[in-house]
C-alpha cells in the first residue's frame, strides 16, 4: 500500500541479495562437481544431453524475451536477479549443447566438466555483481 513503500522497496533487494548468494553458492557447487568429473569422469549419456538441452535452451529463450519485454532487468535488482537466473539456465544449456557435440563427434569426455566450469564462473561473476549492488543499496 501507499504507506509502506519503503519497506517494499527493501524487502525487494533482500529478495535481489537472497537471489545473487543463490547464483553464487549454486556456481561454486558447479565448480566442485564439474573438478571431481575432470578426475573421475562418468559415462555421459549425449544423446538425452543434447535433446533436453535443446529443449531448455528454447524454453528459457523464451521466459528471457518474456522478462526483457516485460520487466526492468536494469534497473529493478530483483528482477535482475531473476532474470540472471534464466540466462545462467540458458549459458548452461548452451554449455551442455557444445559439450554433448564435442563428446560425440570427438570423443572429448573432458568437454563437460570445461564447459560446466566456465558457465559457473560466467554465472559467478553475475551473482556477485547483483549481490554487491544489493548490498550496497540496503547499506544506504
Amino acid at each position: 500500500n501507499h504507506n509502506k513503500t519503503f519497506g517494499y522497496k527493501r524487502f525487494e533487494i533482500l529478495a535481489a541479495v537472497i537471489n545473487g548468494a543463490a547464483l553464487i553458492l549454486i556456481s561454486l557447487y558447479i565448480i566442485y562437481e564439474a573438478i571431481e568429473r575432470f578426475s573421475n569422469p562418468p559415462k555421459v549419456a549425449t544423446t538425452g544431453m543434447l535433446t533436453i538441452s535443446i529443449i531448455g535452451l528454447v524454453v528459457n529463450l523464451l521466459v528471457a524475451w518474456i522478462m526483457m519485454s516485460g520487466g526492468d532487468t536494469k534497473n529493478n535488482l530483483n528482477i535482475r536477479g531473476a532474470y540472471l537466473h534464466v540466462i545462467s539456465d540458458m549459458l548452461g544449456s548452451v554449455g551442455a549443447i557444445l559439450a554433448a557435440i564435442l563428446i560425440i563427434f570427438f570423443g572429448w569426455g573432458w568437454a563437460d566438466p570445461l564447459a560446466s566450469i566456465i558457465v559457473a564462473i560466467l554465472v559467478l561473476r553475475s551473482g556477485y555483481n547483483v549481490t554487491k549492488d544489493s548490498v550496497h543499496i540496503l547499506m544506504e
